[in-house]
C-alpha cells in the first residue's frame, strides 16, 4: 500500500508539523495506495482516532476535538485538503476524503512556525 507515499510525507513534511500531527500524516500516507495521483485517505476521523491516537470504544466529541487538533497543522503546511466532505445518505454515513499533497511545488507551502505566528 503506501509505503511510497509514508517516504514522501517524511521527506516534504518532517520537521515543517508537530510530532503528532506528523504521525497522522505518515498513518494517512500508509493506508493510501502509492499508485493514486493524487493519494487519498478515505479513512475518516476515527480511523485516525484509533489507530494515531489509540482511542477505543465508542467516538466521542472529545475524540473529534483532538483529531482536529492534530490534523490543523497539516491543512496549515498543504500536506492535506479535504475531496470530499462527509455527508449522510440512505446507506448511511460517508467519511470524509483527504486529499495528501505529497508531492509540493518547492517552496509553496509555509512551515508550521511561520503559519502560527
Amino acid at each position: 500500500m503506501g509505503a511510497g507515499n509514508a517516504k514522501l510525507a517524511f521527506g516534504h513534511y518532517a520537521g515543517r508539523v508537530p510530532p503528532n500531527s506528523m504521525l497522522a500524516l505518515v498513518f494517512m500516507a500508509l493506508t493510501a495506495m502509492d499508485k493514486d495521483d493524487p493519494p487519498l485517505f478515505w479513512g475518516g476521523h476515527q480511523s485516525i482516532a484509533v489507530n494515531v491516537l489509540g482511542r477505543r470504544g465508542e467516538y466521542t466529541d472529545a475524540d473529534a476535538r483532538a483529531v482536529r487538533r492534530l490534523i490543523t497543522p497539516l491543512f496549515q503546511v498543504g500536506a492535506i485538503e479535504v475531496y470530499q466532505h462527509a455527508s449522510v445518505r440512505r446507506q448511511g454515513s460517508s467519511t470524509v476524503c483527504y486529499r495528501l499533497n505529497l508531492h509540493p511545488d518547492v517552496g509553496r507551502f509555509p512551515s508550521y512556525e511561520q503559519s502560527v505566528t
